[in-house]
């Protein structure tokens, strides 16, 4: 799909070829015709052709107006492409430095320039231009001070005390006569040179300036064709290097075929000139400039037509529903959130750079690790509004957070926060930021009067790639995935080496190594819709394994655990199957893994008699009974397997879950019963028991940034499995043995409760005497 609705019909050699160039592109003017994408050069030849006309009657000032980032570089440029000769300068005063560097520079450059041909006539113009430059800026200070020195000179190179100096400190010099000689030579030459120097300096430039100034314009009046004298980025300036520019030019401006061609932006120069001017530095400017040229007007469908077509070379390839594009979304971010910000075609070469830049760090060989349109329009946030960019990753949990309802916020906080965020967007583009804030981070909708999105989106914004969703959100902004996560197209990778049981092993080893197995289920999880269901017999058995693996760990996030992600993904990828091979799969996972609470969960979620009448919302089942049943006798199998390792099974920290699923598939609570009475007659047994019964959870009381770990026993489950008398006699038999002393924090938890249960059972039996 072409991102832009124009498919790019060109040969693949142009295609190529234009690629390269929309790669990073300068944010600088043009140099030639060919690259003129304003029609520009019939304008620019019309102004080469006034300016090359001969000027007899002093100077000539005009002025190329524009504002900064609009193209006065690029038109000089073409100006001067169809100047024939070349007769010009292009003088930066940006590059010098201050007031007086910048003065000096500029007589300098003409007077190089008019020394083009080194003919007597253009080397007699270009020394009286000298002169004319060193009086103005000060500059024959040096030259005299060097001739008022000979005197100084003479002295030192004259003295022979220099040789026997040499001689006393054991240097290497050449003999005394061979010394003296040359000592005399200098003595000679020096104070020649010197009185060169007077001659030039002194008496030369004794001159009256006006004798100069005449001698001058009788040599520029013998041009043929006039010196073109460009000055560009005067409006970079500090104010008042713009008025010392403005003094030399208007000091200039009387000479015969000598051209300025001034390039500002208007209301910058006028504010630097009003000091000077009794604040009308609009007038003041108007004396020097008799003639302005203004940039063509520019529409600004023209500048993002050209912008779109840079971008399309660039980013066309990755313009597909894998990376998340849709036409339409991609049509309201343009217009409303980038356009805004591309004015000119700096801003447009300046923002097709930054990507050209950026969307390779996003790039797999499979396609993008992000969303194609939350990357241009985040990028066009950085390259224009950088601290909004860098606010937006700051407060992730403010425009990408859950409801704001949660934790007692209120929409009118919210609200606050988000403009807050918005204020720190130039005033004139903050209702665009908002729109972009809007279109990015659909949570922020409700805040600003639109709808609310709950958590259930979170999944389709997961599988576009989505800004909003925590996956994606700081691959944007970090630029690579955080540590510990996999990276989107390492899952791609992992689920295109599916298809084969050896390599998705040594893909696993690896993860596993990289310690990042919950990222993987995760993503399982939210992209479980993308597996290939033809490769089943090899993910569904990895899914059993790597869910089982994390079952009753603990996780930082109680609502959402690696273990709930496992087993979920597990059960929506048995949907995705096809039905005549569901079962079958299944049951071939679990006897592969032996994953016996990942398969009892999937037991629970098909079996009809398993599911309370009247559920509403609930998913119907996609396993037949006898499929189901096939489960429930293989898991049995199973556990009565394990069941002859007694250790083995009291040991699982899923004990409880075991002992009650065992009753379910026997359809009896005495064959669990029986074998924990049994097994539990020894004492370290017993211990076990007492210990993987013991539910653990976490509890939080508000205030609380933290949960705090809750320990404590159900009565129902010492009850059934064992009874509460029984355990109180046990405890009694074990006091001070050893192995009571060994598990004595899950014994006395258990003697706490035993307590209380045996308390309330005295009090009932106390109020039914009683009444």
């Amino acid at each position: 799909m072409d991102l832009f609705g124009r498919r790019l019909k060109r040969p693949i050699e142009e295609v190529d070829t234009l690629e390269q160039q929309a790669e990073i592109k300068t944010e600088g003017p043009i140099i030639r015709s060919a690259d003129d994408k304003l029609r520009r050069v019939v304008f620019a030849k019309r102004i080469a052709d006034v300016l090359s006309q001969k000027v007899l009657d002093g100077s000539r000032v005009y002025a190329i107006r524009g504002r900064w980032g609009y193209g006065k570089t690029s038109l000089m440029n073409l100006i001067t492409e169809h100047m024939e000769g070349g007769f010009w300068i292009e003088f930066n005063p940006w590059r010098w430095g201050d007031a007086d560097a910048i003065s000096k520079a500029l007589f300098q450059e003409i007077a190089n320039k008019l020394k083009t041909g080194h003919s007597k006539d253009a080397v007699r113009r270009s020394l009286l231009f000298r002169r004319y430059g060193a009086i103005m800026t000060g500059a024959e200070g040096p030259l005299k001070a060097i001739g008022e020195a000979t005197g100084a000179l003479k002295l030192v190179l004259g003295s022979t005390a220099v040789a026997s100096l040499a001689g006393a400190l054991s240097f290497e010099i050449p003999t005394l006569a061979t010394t003296a000689a040359i000592i005399a030579i200098a003595a000679l030459v020096i104070p020649t040179v010197g009185q060169l120097l007077l001659y030039f300096g002194k008496d030369k430039w004794a001159e009256p300036i006006e004798d100069i100034r005449d001698s001058l314009v009788e040599s520029l009046l013998i041009l043929d064709r006039p010196l073109i004298v460009f000055v560009d980025d005067i409006d970079r300036l500090e104010e008042e290097e713009i008025r010392g520019l403005i003094r030399q030019v208007k000091a200039n401006a009387n000479f015969p075929n000598i051209v300025f061609v001034l390039l500002f932006q208007q209301n910058v120069v006028e504010a630097a000139l009003n000091p000077i001017a009794n604040g009308d530095g609009r007038e003041f400017l108007e004396k020097i400039v008799q003639m302005s040229f203004d940039l063509p007007a520019v529409p600004s469908s023209t500048v993002h037509r050209i912008f779109t077509d840079e971008l399309a070379l660039l980013a066309n390839q990755y313009a597909t529903s894998e990376n998340g594009f849709e036409a339409v979304r991609w049509g309201n971010v343009l217009i409303g959130c980038i356009q805004p910000f591309v004015n000119n075609l700096r801003d447009a070469r300046r923002l097709v750079s930054s990507l050209a830049t950026h969307i390779p760090l996003h790039a797999q060989s499979n396609g993008l690790e992000v969303n194609i349109i939350d990357l241009i329009a985040l990028e066009t946030l950085r390259v224009f509004e950088p601290e909004f960019h860098a606010a937006l990753f700051s407060r992730q949990n403010l425009v990408a957070g859950a409801s704001p309802f949660l934790g007692g916020v209120s929409e009118a906080k919210n609200r606050e926060q988000l403009d807050a965020l918005v204020a720190l967007v130039r005033e004139d583009m903050r209702e665009t930021a908002t729109t972009a804030l809007r279109q990015l981070f659909p949570q922020t909708e409700s805040a600003f009067g639109g709808p609310d999105y709950g958590a259930e989106w979170q999944q389709e914004w997961a599988i576009s790639k989505r800004v909003c969703n925590p996956r994606f959100f700081p691959k944007y902004f970090e630029l690579q995935p955080p540590i510990g996560e996999l990276s989107y197209g390492e899952f791609q990778d992992f689920v295109a080496a599916s298809s084969s049981e050896e390599q998705l092993k040594s893909m696993i080893a690896t993860i596993r190594d990289r310690k990042i197995v919950p990222s993987l289920v995760s993503m399982l999880d939210e992209f479980v819709g993308q597996l290939p269901t033809e490769n089943a017999s090899v993910l569904l058995p990895l899914m059993f394994e790597l869910a089982e693996g994390n079952a009753n760990k603990e996780d930082p996030d109680p609502f959402n655990t690696t273990w709930t992600q496992g087993w979920r993904a597990a059960s929506w990828y048995i949907r995705c199957i096809p039905g005549a091979k569901r079962g079958q799969l299944a049951l071939d996972a679990l006897k592969s893994t032996g994953a016996l609470q990942v398969a009892s969960l999937i037991i629970h979620l098909n079996d009809p008699t398993d599911r309370p009448t009247g559920r509403e919302g609930s998913l119907e089942p996609v396993l037949t009974s006898e499929e189901v049943q096939s489960l429930k006798d293989e898991w049995l199998r199973q556990l009565l397997e394990l069941a002859e390792r007694p250790r083995a099974l009291l040991e699982r920290s899923d004990l409880t879950n075991l002992l009650y699923r065992w009753r379910d598939y026997a359809d009896s609570l005495d064959e669990p019963k029986a074998w924990v009475e049994e097994v539990a007659a020894d004492d370290r047994n017993f211990c076990l028991f007492i210990k993987n019964t013991m539910l653990v959870g976490q509890s939080q009381t508000v205030g609380d940034r933290v949960g705090r770990r809750t320990e404590s026993f159900e009565k129902s489950i010492i009850s059934d499995f064992y009874g509460v008398k029984a355990a109180h006699r046990r405890l009694v038999e074990l006091d001070n043995t050893a192995t009571a002393q060994e598990y004595s924090h899950e014994l006395g938890i258990l003697r706490f409760y035993i307590d209380a249960w045996m308390r309330e059972e005295d009090d009932g039996k106390q109020a039914h005497f009683e009444s």
